[in-house]
């Protein structure tokens, strides 16, 4: 009995070995043609049971110093900072320092329907408030306190708990029921009690952090022209501004996991029922993301200070390989434009709204050329690949779809741009 156990354990350890081996060369492979593309800068690091079988650094051809990474390197994380802050609720929780279903009005008692909105549905974006801050772009640099008024300025989307629609601002507010609640300052209560305690050396918040040795600066690269990020859209939050390794993050996945910084019942919030954990985050000039399975005890990450990366191809296929699907490799792209007459292409001129980031883009014809004018007037000319498509790149996937009714007119623009996809509303 004792002999055929240890068979079944060596067969399966080399059925294990054999299936890292083809990861290990199917990450590489992925990867290295990413790279050769100019595609992808950052860092990668794949996991499966504790132990991590791909983790390599890339940096396309001719950046600057300061744009070239390492596995040191710090990266803003944007959106994935939001696990750090849903871990941070949970702790408090556990504590018995707030409930989940807490209404707002036990924190901020003057916020507009503080009533109806409890701390669970701002972790969970079923708030009904709106994805971001009206005209958030013109500020320079937001408090804390900032933010939260000009929160009180916006009006429900939705009624609570009714949808779920993505919601920075009830971030924003999540932020703020952390200090309120620990009675210590945010920056304080995450550095001495999130970061310290799980002995994350390199997570900081970006406008807290004294030392910003290894950071990295973000860059767009289109058309073969890099362009760093302006220091103004680096600085632009107090809050939600992290900035972590990819080391670091990959201790902090496998801390909330194995440890007891927080409870079962805490993780299986953080988990939901699928035993997954997923999180994208995206502004200019960062990309990354986090994905956790704990049925297959995986952990999937990457790191990007490159703007205009394949985000959605990236994920895609990287799941597949560590699932064993078949994947295809990067290719070079690239889209052909129609000649659309100018007559023609005037029947898209108008004002299309995004009603999540209370925005509002100007579609126009300027010299026979259809342009999307930004809410800053950042002007990008759009090239038609067929009557509903159109582009900004030739070797991009980002993608301008307008959505047409049974009639034939159109109702909508929809962006997918970098990994994020949003709806414009024609006016």
């Amino acid at each position: 009995m004792f002999k055929i156990n240890v068979s079944i354990l060596v067969a399966l350890f080399v059925c294990f070995t054999l299936t890292a081996n083809s990861q290990q060369k199917e990450f590489n492979a992925y990867y290295d043609e990413l790279h050769q593309l100019n595609q992808f800068n950052g860092n990668v690091l794949f996991a499966k049971n504790n132990t991590i079988l791909f983790q390599n650094s890339y940096n396309i051809t001719g950046v600057i110093d300061s744009f070239k990474v390492a596995p040191q390197s710090k990266f803003i994380i944007a959106s994935v900072s939001k696990v750090f802050i849903k871990v941070a609720i949970l702790k408090l929780a556990e504590q018995g320092k707030l409930n989940l279903s807490d209404s707002l009005v036990k924190f901020l008692p003057d916020f507009p329907n503080a009533t109806k909105i409890t701390v669970e549905q701002l972790m969970l974006h079923k708030s009904g408030l709106p994805r971001e801050i009206s005209d958030y772009e013109k500020y320079d640099k937001l408090s804390l306190n900032q933010a939260i008024d000009l929160a009180k300025k916006e009006s429900l989307v939705f009624e609570p708990n009714t949808q779920t629609a993505y919601s920075n601002v009830g971030y924003f507010l999540l932020h703020y029921i952390i200090e309120k609640a620990s009675g210590k300052n945010y920056f304080l209560f995450m550095q001495e009690d999130v970061f310290n305690r799980l002995k994350l050396e390199n997570t900081f918040e970006y406008n807290n952090a004294a030392d910003k040795h290894n950071f990295v600066f973000g860059f767009t690269n289109e058309n073969a022209k890099v362009e760093a990020t302006e220091t103004r859209t680096i600085n632009q939050f107090e809050t939600g501004n992290i900035i972590t390794t990819i080391n670091d993050l990959y201790k902090f996945c496998r801390e909330i996991i194995s440890s007891e910084f927080i409870s079962d019942k805490s993780k299986s919030i953080l988990f939901k029922n699928d035993s997954m954990l997923v999180q994208a985050g995206g502004r200019k000039g960062y990309r990354a993301y986090l994905s956790i399975n704990l049925k297959s005890n995986t952990t999937f990450i990457f790191l990007s200070n490159q703007t205009n990366i394949p985000f959605d191809e990236i994920v895609k296929a990287s799941t597949n390989i560590y699932e064993g699907k078949p994947f295809q490799l990067p290719k070079v792209i690239s889209r052909k434009e129609i000649d659309l007459p100018a007559e023609f292409l005037k029947k898209y001129e108008g004002i299309f709204v995004s009603k999540e980031h209370k925005l509002h883009y100007t579609l126009k014809l300027i010299d026979k050329n259809l342009v999307i004018i930004e809410p800053d007037d950042t002007r990008t000319k759009l090239f038609a690949e067929d009557e509903n498509n159109f582009f900004d790149n030739p070797k991009s996937t980002d993608n301008y779809t307008f959505v047409k009714n049974g009639e034939g007119k159109i109702t909508a623009l929809q962006i997918a741009s970098s990994g994020m996809k949003f709806i414009l509303q024609k006016q």
